[in-house]
């Protein structure tokens, strides 16, 4: 009889686990199926709907950790999520909060506590690079709001949060270190924004080098920052700048003049979207080109970055 009641035993806890573990894995799918919905949605310009869809996601994923608290990847997309509700794009970036941005740290900072290599499905950035965007997004937005210190102070949390990798640091610090004097470096994604900004603001280094991200020059506040805190040169009028959009665009022969110099620089410029078009940020980019004439070295980050 003990031997019997050993088995049922045995076989009943295992059945509370495996139905616990379906239940976490159930709850998990619904809640990135709900968070990728919010996503088309909000691409479709029908924010309303997506933000509803959002706090559905949280609410799954919320079930899932009540069933397995140690759910790396339950963590890491109500993380996700949370960051979305902060701020959806580079152009909310500017209204994001520090509440919201410390509960979304959390989360991430939950997944690197629980395992030293997150293995679940991964979105644009891994736990902790996701940290230092959270973080880095605030500081800009405190920047934007002339708060020089509330910025750093929100760039060093983030450092202190694991935000800011060795590896990373100590890359972006060679490349700010190999630009010449008063350059302009033309940054893209996350990694290498937010780190440059981070050398420049904390460890105050290479401040005499420009460095604007290609992505936040599709926003409205991000091209009047760089002129108004960067003192970069933009010589569209700034109704012109508040409202300049994207246009149909065909590939085209252009030219722009070396400063003090009979000489000039040509090249393809193809279309940046859909292969139709041409978006605000690539026209403001155009610009800034043309307007400075090679007068300060131009400097490009490599497009995709895995450091």
């Amino acid at each position: 009889m003990k031997i019997i009641f050993t088995v049922l035993l045995s076989l009943f806890t295992f059945l509370i686990g495996y139905s616990q573990t379906a239940s976490y894995k159930t709850h998990l799918n619904k809640g990135k199926k709900a968070f990728n919905s919010a996503e088309q949605l909000f691409g479709n310009d029908n924010a309303k709907q997506a933000i509803i869809t959002y706090h559905q996601a949280v609410a799954s994923f919320k079930q899932a950790l009540k069933l397995n608290p140690s759910g790396t990847e339950a963590h890491y997309f109500l993380g996700y999520t949370y960051s979305r509700l902060n701020h959806t794009d580079g152009q909310s970036l500017v209204t994001m909060t520090l509440p919201m941005a410390l509960i979304t740290s959390h989360e991430f900072e939950r997944v690197n506590k629980l395992t030293l290599k997150y293995k679940g499905q991964q979105l644009a950035l891994d736990p902790y690079s996701k940290i230092g965007s959270e973080w880095a997004s605030l500081a800009l937005k405190y920047i934007y709001q002339n708060k020089a210190d509330s910025a750093v102070w929100a760039l060093k949390e983030g450092n202190k949060r694991g935000g800011f990798s060795d590896l990373n640091l100590s890359v972006c610090r060679e490349m700010l270190s190999a630009c010449h004097k008063n350059a302009i470096l033309i940054s893209s994604g996350d990694v290498f924004t937010f780190t440059f900004l981070y050398l420049q603001k904390v460890e105050q280094l290479r401040q005499d080098v420009i460095v604007a991200d290609v992505s936040l020059l599709n926003t409205d506040w991000y091209p009047n920052l760089l002129m108004n805190s960067e003192r970069l040169a933009i010589s569209l009028p700034k109704a012109q700048l508040d409202t300049i959009n994207y246009i149909a665009w065909k590939d085209t022969i252009l030219s722009i003049n070396i400063r003090n110099s009979n000489k000039s620089f040509l090249w393809k410029l193809k279309p940046s979207y859909a292969g139709e078009y041409l978006l605000r940020g690539d026209r403001i980019l155009l610009n800034i080109l043309q307007t400075n004439e090679f007068e300060r070295d131009i400097y490009f980050t490599p497009r995709i970055c895995r450091v």
